[in-house]
C-alpha cells in the first residue's frame, strides 16, 4: 500500500546501523588478475605511506610495515595495487582467490598483519519474486 504524504522523521523509529566491528575492520582483498585493494578504512591508514609487503611460506599471513626499501610500495588514496608476484605466492599455496585478509595492528611490533579468512559460500537467494518484476 502506497502513502500519498511524507511521514514526519519523528515517525521513524528504528536505527539500522552496521555492527561495530564492520564499521572498525581492517581488509585486504587479492584478486586473480593481480590487483590488491584495501578497504576504505585500511586504504586511509596506509594512504601515502611506502610500506612493505611480506608473506608467511605458507602464505596463510601477510603483514604491511613501513620501509623505504626498494620493495616497499606506496598506495594510493583508492587502495589498489597491482601485484602480480602476490597472486603467485597465494596460487603456489592453493589459497583460493579472490583471498581476504583481516588486518590488524601490533603497537608492539609496530605492524599491520592480515590473517587469511576462507570465502564464505556464495548462495543464491531463493526470493519467489524478481527484482526485476515490479
Amino acid at each position: 500500500m502506497a502513502t500519498s504524504t511524507f511521514l514526519s522523521l519523528e515517525q521513524f523509529t528504528f536505527i539500522a546501523v552496521p555492527p561495530d566491528s564492520h564499521i572498525s575492520s581492517l581488509r585486504v582483498s587479492i584478486y586473480a588478475d593481480g590487483r590488491l585493494i584495501l578497504n576504505g578504512k585500511l586504504a586511509e591508514v596506509l594512504s601515502g605511506k611506502t610500506v612493505e609487503i611480506r608473506f608467511t611460506d605458507d602464505a596463510r599471513h601477510l603483514c604491511f610495515f613501513e620501509s623505504d626499501s626498494e620493495n616497499a610500495v606506496r598506495f594510493p588514496k583508492n587502495g589498489s595495487k597491482r601485484l602480480p608476484s602476490a597472486v603467485e605466492h597465494l596460487k603456489r599455496h592453493k589459497i583460493s582467490l579472490p583471498a581476504r585478509y583481516e588486518v590488524k595492528f601490533s603497537e608492539e611490533l609496530a605492524f599491520w598483519q592480515g590473517d587469511y579468512s576462507e570465502n564464505p559460500p556464495v548462495t543464491k537467494s531463493k526470493s519467489p519474486v524478481s527484482l526485476k518484476q515490479k
